[in-house]
């Protein structure tokens, strides 16, 4: 009997190579290979048996059902136990036959694979029998999957009955008519379960599931029941589809299906059904789709160019250095940093986002499949290179900020990320965002925040003006009083010269001393770009207090400057940093001088907060900080003096942040007020 679809052939020579009977057939139980040791074995050359059914031309007699194996075969990939056949020849034969389902990369079943050898000789069929009805009970109860048994008498006498009243159309009426489908359900009989089947399907109870099988059909999978159906009666051998099935509680859940349809069954009998929680399969493909699919969304919608790496040149290059003897790769690679060129040309562009067409220049998304030496000029191979050395480290991304290069070979600022993927060491995703603009910006923030602090420097010179007069005026008075009583020296008959060598000593110190007072109000008030190096932030504390010194003893303020023991080197701008203290020090003045405190304090004290940083803490005896104002205190014209600009705070914030350090404000004054703090990191 030959099948009634067409065998498309495939190259199945190599099983001629097998000692061992070796056959392939599909599902409806169609030969499609047949090797040589088959031949042997059953008698029938290639040609005769290729396209011919097995059951038919071997007259296979299983020890259990055929819809048994089927639904084994289905629900677990194989099957293996001893099979009565039929040589060419009439010669009854016993074989050991062994069955592995083969499938697609999709996971879909092709095709079942089966291996024979003959036991003709070596043990008595009835023995063979019982030993195979064993083997199928034992995996009946103990297979992870759901197996039921079913009694579908009634089932097949419903078809016949309806075939001979004129019914041809099967399908039609199935759909038409869906309340026989439902009888259908009913005068399916289980007959048994597995323990498996009790688990997955009832309560504890194999009893409860010993009726008919509708209740575990809801009715959005009728179609796949009757499809079952339809199976059947054209007489194919096996069915499966994935489907929704019922338990006894009524949760209904994702199910693998499979049915099995043996010709000697098809009249009456029993089947075998088989059924497969796939619940969390499910789960994990739909997370598994959602998780492409947003993947493919960013690649693809976002902001940011991305660049899909074949990475796999690079490797070849490793192993061909590693051939060669090179045993530090890294090392040889920062020696010799030339070959940074090779390793880009080994590196391929598999993919780009439409960002990236747009952000390099180009027309057409193919311009960019290329190595990615186009995309890097010479200044940045340093760059590259750490992404190398970050990949041969097992790293799982590298990110650094450079220059990379368009089509049109004009340069811009960049910054680079790319993420190496953990399962497959040859394959990488390279983002890739302009950060021009930003740098523009961060470059003009620089400024105008140097703009506010020179303002704010001035602003404050004007509220120390009568005390930079009045510290300025005593050097100039004295001076005066020196000239004069010199002139009256020299006036004299005799003048004393020691006496006027004396003064005039004075007169020259105190002309320096206006000359540093001078130099202090120029340096804090003059309007440069910051320079960082590095500073002593106690020596910067010291010079600070020296400008308002004046002004903290007119106001009758003691202040207690406790160094740090280790050094307290940042790295920073003196004249800022200036700033900052003298704001947090002036603050700290007119707070308590407002609210007329009687002991008037302030504490400066620096410390090592760690290897990495030197901290500064500056508390006052006054009152303290509203707490309602604690949100608001860093906040740009935020102030609670009468005439305040509000703007010292804020600076004092920005000029820290600056400098890679954080303040702070709190209520915790070793002399009751308020404590200002902040972190700067250390000077390397």
């Amino acid at each position: 009997m030959t099948a009634d679809v067409g065998v498309t052939p495939e190259p199945f020579e190599i099983l001629d190579l097998v000692g061992e009977s070796v056959f392939v057939r599909d599902f409806d139980g169609c030969i499609k290979a047949w090797n040589k040791a088959s031949e042997t074995l059953y008698g029938y050359v290639r040609e005769a048996a290729v396209g011919k059914f097995a059951s038919v031309i071997l007259h296979c007699d299983y020890a259990i059902s055929t819809a048994d194996v089927e639904a084994i075969c289905l629900a677990t990939g194989h099957w293996e136990g001893e099979v009565k056949r039929k040589s060419a020849q009439g010669r009854q034969m016993l074989v050991h036959v062994h069955l592995s389902v083969r499938y697609d990369p999709m996971g879909k079943p092709i095709d079942i694979v089966e291996t024979g050898r003959d036991l003709a000789g070596s043990t008595d069929f009835e023995q063979a029998s019982r030993l195979s009805e064993r083997r199928y009970r034992n995996l009946f109860q103990a297979m992870a999957a759901s197996f039921w048994e079913l009694d579908v008498s009634d089932v097949n006498e419903r078809l016949r009955a309806l075939r001979r009243s004129g019914v041809s159309d099967f399908k039609k009426f199935f759909i038409e008519n869906r309340g026989f489908v439902r009888e259908m359900m009913r005068s399916a009989r289980v007959v048994d379960v597995n323990d498996q089947t009790v688990v997955l399907f009832g309560r504890g109870s194999k009893g409860e599931l010993l009726g008919n099988i509708e209740p575990f059909w809801p009715e959005e999978s009728e179609h796949v029941f009757i499809e079952a159906m339809l199976s059947g009666i054209a007489r194919r051998p096996n069915y499966w589809m994935e489907c929704r099935l019922r338990r006894i509680d009524g949760t209904v859940f994702d199910a693998l299906f499979t049915i099995a349809y043996p010709p000697r069954d098809l009249i009456g009998g029993t089947i075998v059904v088989g059924v497969i929680d796939i619940t969390e399969r499910k789960k994990s493909e739909l997370a598994l789709r959602a998780s492409e699919q947003r993947y493919q969304n960013l690649f693809k919608a976002m902001a940011v160019s991305f660049f899909e790496l074949d990475l796999s040149g690079v490797r070849q290059v490793i192993r061909q250095l590693r051939t060669a003897g090179v045993s530090d790769v890294k090392k040889y690679l920062r020696d010799n940093p030339g070959i940074i060129r090779e390793i880009m040309r080994a590196t391929r562009i598999v993919d780009v986002n439409d960002r990236s067409v747009v952000l390099f220049g180009c027309g057409r998304k193919e311009d960019l499949l290329v190595s990615p030496e186009v995309f890097w000029p010479e200044e940045s191979w340093p760059a590259y290179m750490e992404a190398i050395l970050t990949f041969l480290d097992q790293k799982p991304s590298f990110s650094i900020e450079t220059r990379l290069r368009r089509l049109d070979g004009t340069v811009f600022d960049a910054d680079f990320t790319v993420w190496y993927s953990p399962e497959n060491r040859s394959a990488g995703l390279a983002g890739v965002l302009d950060i021009t603009e930003r740098n523009r910006a961060q470059e003009m923030l620089q400024r105008v925040r140097g703009e506010f602090a020179h303002a704010a420097r001035v602003s404050m010179l004007g509220e120390l003006s009568a005390s930079i007069a009045h510290e300025v005026n005593q050097p100039l008075a004295a001076i005066a009083s020196s000239g004069e009583a010199s002139l009256t020296w020299l006036g004299q008959a005799e003048p004393d010269v020691d006496e006027v060598r004396e003064l005039i000593n004075q007169i020259v110190a105190d002309a320096h001393r206006a000359g540093d007072v001078i130099a202090r109000i120029r340096s804090m008030a003059e309007h440069r770009a910051p320079e960082r190096s590095a500073v002593s932030l106690d020596e910067v504390i010291r010079e600070a207090l020296l400008f308002i010194r004046p002004e903290l003893q007119a106001r009758a303020v003691v202040v207690s400057h406790q160094p740090s023991r280790c050094s307290s080197f940042v790295l920073g701008d003196r004249t800022q940093l200036q700033q900052v203290i003298v704001n947090l020090a002036v603050n700290a003045m007119q707070a308590m001088v407002q609210s007329d405190c009687h002991k008037r304090r302030i504490t400066i004290r620096t410390a090592v907060a760690d290897p990495a940083g030197v901290s500064c803490v500056v508390e006052d005896s006054g009152p303290g900080i509203d707490h309602d104002n604690f949100a608001l205190l860093f906040d740009s014209f935020f102030t609670t003096k009468q005439h305040g600009m509000g703007m010292g705070l804020p600076i004092c914030r920005s000029i820290i942040e600056a400098h890679g350090g954080c303040i702070r404000a709190e209520n915790v004054s070793t002399s009751g007020g308020a404590r200002f703090s902040f972190v700067l990191p250390a000077a390397k």
